[in-house]
């Protein structure tokens, strides 16, 4: 099941035994059906992993500020007299 789950979501599905049967339209609805929600079950993670990042980044803003002049006023100190 995982490994036909794992490439229903890479797009392939086997149709091999369903296209000469009498509901061969039902295959096709539960392919679309079943790509439908892995993509939107994907886009969810990759949602909450930009989400996380983000938040990260937003906590330390200050922190990061702080350090990117720092490191500003490092690189011109031998420019100064």
């Amino acid at each position: 099941m995982l490994l036909n789950q794992y490439l229903l979501a890479l797009g392939e599905f086997n149709f091999d035994n369903f296209a000469d049967q009498p509901q061969s339209y039902l295959c096709y609805i539960f392919f679309v059906f079943a790509t439908f929600i892995t993509q939107i079950a994907m886009l969810n993670m990759l949602i909450a992993i930009m989400g996380d990042t983000f938040e990260r980044v937003i906590e330390n803003r200050d922190v990061n500020a702080t350090k990117t002049k720092l490191e500003l006023m490092s690189d011109l100190v031998s420019t100064l007299p």
